[in-house]
């Protein structure tokens, strides 16, 4: 399984919880790994791989690097185990060509996008099969003007979170966000960021993270302490978007750093 990483060499990109992580390494030494060790490259023609995420299964979602790029899904033999087996994703729908897988959630479905070009990207989720290559299911067109987007987590229920990008006639992102959506199989597709009244004042959602099975929110922004025209430099804040039931609606806590505020999600 390799040597112990070095602890001033890595940061953490995810955790479980058995708390088992997987790390992100250092430019020029990619390697797909749990804390305990690698995990070996997935596929012929690989060089390098990236480890992404880790659920509560031990499964481990990655990317190969090398004469070929390609997502991949490593399982343990058992629970805990640090010998496993890899599977990778299969050709995306026609006319993708290719892929990019970045969250995982314990039923083994995987959150990310597909692409033909560089201007043809959907969000999609990938939902593993007995024996084949799975499903992989596109969650529908960007909203807003936008062009492009990218699935970046999924819960166990399957409601997912992530960004849209890129603008029809190249004009400017509607007001508070580069776009970020929730999806959901009964929803469908939804503004995440129309979904919180009341943004704070200068404050903007850049990202969605991650999302977990209660339904919890946390991404990174940025708050601009003059506002637009001001001479400061905007900056980078993270934030957490925490739904609390009512009756006849849902209620999220909006908690940017240094201060908080109570916002309702619309119901669709």
């Amino acid at each position: 399984m390799g040597d112990q990483p070095r602890r001033a060499d890595y940061r953490l990109r995810r955790y479980n919880h058995r708390k088992e992580a997987v790390p992100l390494e250092p430019r020029g030494a990619q390697f797909a790994r749990r804390l305990d060790g690698r995990l070996g490259l997935p596929f012929a023609g690989i060089q390098h791989a990236n480890a992404f995420a880790i659920n509560d299964r031990g499964q481990i979602l990655g990317q190969g690097l090398g004469l070929v790029e390609t997502g991949f899904i490593w399982t343990p033999d058992t629970l805990g185990s640090t010998s496993g087996s890899f599977r990778g994703f299969g050709p995306p729908p026609q006319p993708f060509d290719g892929r990019l897988e970045t969250g995982l959630n314990n039923p083994g479905q995987v959150a990310g996008a597909v692409f033909a070009t560089a201007h043809n990207q959907r969000a999609s989720v990938w939902t593993p099969n007995d024996g084949g290559t799975g499903m992989t299911e596109l969650l529908g067109d960007p909203l807003n003007g936008y062009l492009y987007n990218w699935a970046k987590a999924i819960n166990d229920g399957g409601t997912v979170v992530g960004i849209m990008t890129g603008t029809n006639g190249g004009g400017p992102p509607p007001p508070g966000s580069t776009g970020l959506f929730i999806w959901s199989a009964k929803d469908g597709m939804g503004d995440l960021v129309s979904l919180v009244d009341g943004l704070p004042v200068n404050w903007t959602l850049l990202d969605a993270v991650d999302i977990n099975n209660a339904g919890l929110i946390v991404g990174s922004g940025s708050y601009d302490p003059d506002g637009p025209f001001g001479g400061a430099q905007p900056l980078p804040r993270g934030y957490l978007l925490v739904p609390v039931p009512e009756p006849g609606a849902a209620v999220i806590l909006l908690v940017p750093a240094g201060m908080s505020l109570l916002t309702r999600r619309r119901r669709r």
